[in-house]
């Protein structure tokens, strides 16, 4: 009797150690490691060309840039008027969180709105000026730069922020091919891109 009873004595103090162990290493157990999922992606943001005015077409096709600048994915796409023409360009750059994008904003504010050959200050080419509804930092300026040997021409930019990506749009402005309403058109199209894809994933996950 005495042996049964130190023999379930012993059993249960295994038991008992067993239970412990696992609990220990359950609550000791490490937290997966989760990442930030952006809530759009560079495709969302890229303008179609039917945005644009008659004589523009897709230059060059969205493709991954090599410009490392910390972005957890981009996109970038050149348009053209005619062949030879003038050029407009869109960047597109995702971050995994907005902190980041914010911060970027910013440094891209100082590199995109450039002095190098320029003539005449950057400006709002509209009174009143666009404003975007949409983007949770916006700006849009123009300027003259020289150009050799013809004399000068006009550039405009637009920078934007929604939530973790930042979209760069930039392009000569001329009557003959790129008025001032037909920028506001490009960028009245890129904004409700972006509030189409934002409400179609208020959760942060974008829908497929």
């Amino acid at each position: 009797m005495a042996q049964l009873i130190k023999g379930a004595s012993l059993e249960t103090r295994l038991l008992t150690s067993l239970v412990l162990s696992l609990i220990l290493v359950s609550c000791c157990r490490a937290t997966p490691y989760t990442t930030a999922v952006p809530r759009l992606t560079p495709e969302q943001l890229l303008v179609d060309i039917s945005a644009f005015p008659v004589g523009w077409y897709v230059d060059v096709p969205p493709y991954v840039s090599d410009n490392e600048i910390g972005q957890l994915d981009d996109r970038w796409v050149t348009f053209r008027w005619r062949p030879l023409g003038p050029l407009a360009t869109q960047e597109v750059y995702c971050y995994r969180r907005e902190k980041r994008a914010t911060v970027e904003y910013e440094r891209q504010m100082r590199e995109q709105f450039f002095n190098a050959e320029r003539l005449t200050p950057w400006e709002s080419p509209t009174q009143p000026p666009y404003v975007s509804r949409v983007a949770d930092q916006f700006r849009l300026a123009c300027a003259n730069f020289r150009d050799y040997p013809s004399g000068q021409f006009t550039l405009c930019v637009a920078m934007a922020q929604y939530n973790e990506c930042l979209s760069i749009f930039g392009t000569q402005v001329s009557p003959e091919y790129m008025t001032f309403e037909n920028l506001e058109k490009v960028l009245v199209a890129i904004d409700s891109q972006a509030e189409t894809a934002l409400q179609a994933s208020p959760d942060g996950v974008v829908s497929p």
